[in-house]
């Protein structure tokens, strides 16, 4: 009778001896998936012994709420490592527990934590069982190592070679963090709480109505013009005469015009047989008047300008035109025009008590960016760290923004503004040649709150924003209208800068719709459990959109890369902006290391393979 397979946490052979069932069984095989620490166990230095226990058995619990102890199996290699394999998950599954396991461990123990300036990093990798096992049977450490190695980031930092100055470097390691409550005055925060129980706590408006309602509308319809503005009244005389009255009308008006203009117009009495070519039929049978500027008898009648007194009114010119009006809208200043409001999916915005508090905390480190034209790094892209409560895990990047409201979203964007001008400053000022692309959400851009997103980079050089500062738009999708999608960039050009749009991977039919804009992209944390696909598909996907922007003579960018194979592959198609934990880690400041002292030697390899940095 064959022996039930084992599941659950095994220990190290145990481990090894099903994956050699499994390799040896008919079924297809699965990858072994692998999670180390070590860039956490080097920044941490000297604490690591003290934390080691804790670390194991945390990542053991992340790691068991996620897999199926009936059927999965795993194990822990030593405090670093752990190995993971789903034999009857499928290969989309799989993607989306191993990437939910890797956040899960990062944000539990790194939090918003930036280390001697850097953000340490969970590596994540995997590899068939072929190369996993010995020739006996046991795991290959050789080949598992080798596999994180390629998983780390192509370009690395070793915050251990710092020197003589780390005094001076720990001041500017220090990234932008800030609590809600400290970023307003006592007084208005105690009266917001006050206010709002429950209901956020946003920076953004003080106290908001109508919170979740977005600020886009669109009018239907103009409202009536009354008063002065209304439309001048224009009389118009017909005359088209009918029963017995017609021919006695006809003569008394002709003799009155006759009276009034003297030799300046002749009036000619309608006659069937005096009708012009140009007269309809329904002029001749209605006797309609003919009224000529300058007419002589005996001579013929020029041809323009004449009026027919029953025909199509002409546009009025001079004082009888139509008056041009400046609309001007006020609160309470009458009936309002209606209104479509632009309806947002409550999927996207939080319905319900916000997770937002007073202690809520925001941090923004910098992601380098590979620049391909420049084969370096040239480039940093502002990422926001949100943090509700203590000891709880941290949102980053897009999902930061996740289950916030509209006013609560501006609140974001404003301290990433704010911040972002800041560092602007810093690096035009200290003459270092490196771009700023800082995310804002479309909400934020709507036109009560737009001058909260442009003001504070008014505050920069023009020079500086228009070499230097790149702006994207992120959030959108095929359901913003497209009269909101032509108006929302307005103000970012008025900041004198490149704009960016950043879109769903399968939403490249609103590519030519922005062909105004510098750039489009994807970021690869926004893909859908669905989309989460092997590299070669993954990769074929790019491209379309890729093309698709070249079509529309738009640059294109991805965000978010993890293999850096995929890297290279992006890279050589052609990609302009390319960035991610593959490329290398984020920093507390968009500031490169110093080559005296912080790069590690032999390990900076640029994602192109051959290209030199």
């Amino acid at each position: 009778m064959p022996r039930a397979r084992r599941t659950g946490f095994l220990s190290e052979d145990a481990f090894a001896g099903e994956l050699v069932r499994i390799k040896e069984g008919d079924e297809p095989h699965p990858h072994l998936h692998v999670f180390s620490l070590s860039d956490f166990r080097d920044a941490v230095g000297p604490k690591w012994e003290r934390l080691n226990g804790l670390v194991e058995v945390a990542v053991e619990s992340i790691i068991r709420r996620h897999v199926d102890s009936g059927q999965d199996i795993f194990t822990r290699l030593d405090a670093e490592i752990s190995c993971l394999t789903l034999p009857n998950a499928s290969r989309s599954e799989t993607r989306t527990k191993v990437a939910a396991i890797a956040h899960d461990i990062s944000a539990h123990l790194f939090g918003d934590a930036v280390i001697d300036g850097r953000r340490p990093q969970v590596l994540s990798a995997n590899l068939p069982l072929n190369d996993a096992l010995t020739e006996e049977g046991e795991m290959n450490r050789q080949a598992i190592n080798h596999a994180l190695a390629q998983a780390g980031a192509a370009l690395s930092t070793d915050s251990t070679a710092r020197s003589a100055g780390a005094a001076a470097a720990q001041d500017l390691a220090a990234p932008h963090r800030a609590t809600l409550a400290s970023l307003m005055s006592p007084e208005d925060a105690a009266r917001i709480a006050a206010a709002q129980p429950g209901k956020g706590f946003a920076i953004s408006g003080g106290e908001t109505r109508r919170m979740e309602e977005p600020d886009w509308f669109i009018p239907s319809a103009p409202a009536p013009l009354q008063g002065a503005d209304a439309p001048r009244q224009t009389l118009v005389q017909s005359t088209t005469l009918q029963g017995a009255d017609a021919t006695r009308q006809a003569a008394a008006r002709a003799a009155s015009h006759k009276a009034l203009m003297a030799d300046w117009f002749e009036v000619t009495p309608p006659h069937a047989d005096q009708a012009t070519p140009d007269q309809s039929s329904a002029h001749k049978a209605a006797g309609s008047e003919r009224i000529s500027m300058g007419a002589t008898p005996g001579k013929a009648e020029p041809a323009t300008p004449s009026w027919y007194g029953d025909a199509a009114p002409q546009r009025l010119n001079g004082a009888d035109a139509e008056r041009a009006v400046i609309r001007l809208d006020k609160a309470g200043g009458g009936p309002k025009p209606p209104e479509t409001i632009i309806s947002v999916d409550g999927g996207g915005w939080g319905g319900g008590a916000s997770p937002l508090t007073p202690e809520s905390s925001l941090t923004l480190v910098w992601t380098p960016t590979w620049v391909t034209s420049r084969r370096a790094i040239g480039a940093f892209h502002a990422r926001l760290i949100r943090s509700d409560r203590d000891n709880s895990p941290t949102l980053e990047g897009v999902h930061a923004y996740d289950g916030l409201n509209p006013m609560e979203t501006l609140t974001l964007d404003r301290f990433a503004a704010t911040q972002s001008a800041r560092e602007l400053k810093n690096l035009f000022f200290s003459r270092q040649r490196l771009g700023l692309t800082v995310p804002v959400h479309w909400m934020s851009l709507s036109p009560k709150w737009r001058d909260c997103i442009r003001i504070p980079f008014e505050d920069c050089p023009s020079e500086a924003r228009r070499r230097f500062l790149k702006i994207e738009v992120f959030g959108l999708s095929p359901e913003v209208p497209p009269i909101v999608l032509r108006r929302m960039f307005e103000p970012l050009e008025r900041i004198g800068c490149d704009v960016l749009a950043r879109l769903p991977l399968s939403a490249a039919a609103m590519i030519p719709a922005l062909s105004q804009l510098r750039g489009v992209g994807v970021d690869l944390a926004e893909l859908h459990d669905e989309e989460r696909v092997g590299d070669d598909e993954l990769f074929a996907r790019l491209d379309l959109f890729r093309e698709t922007a070249r079509k529309a003579k738009i640059a294109s960018y991805v965000w978010g890369v993890r293999r850096r194979p995929l890297i290279a592959r992006l890279v050589k198609a052609g990609y302009s902006l390319v960035n991610g934990p593959g490329v290398m880690c984020d920093l507390s400041h968009p500031v490169l290391p110093s080559k005296g002292g912080t790069a590690r030697p032999g390990a900076v390899t640029p994602p192109s393979g051959g290209a030199r940095r």
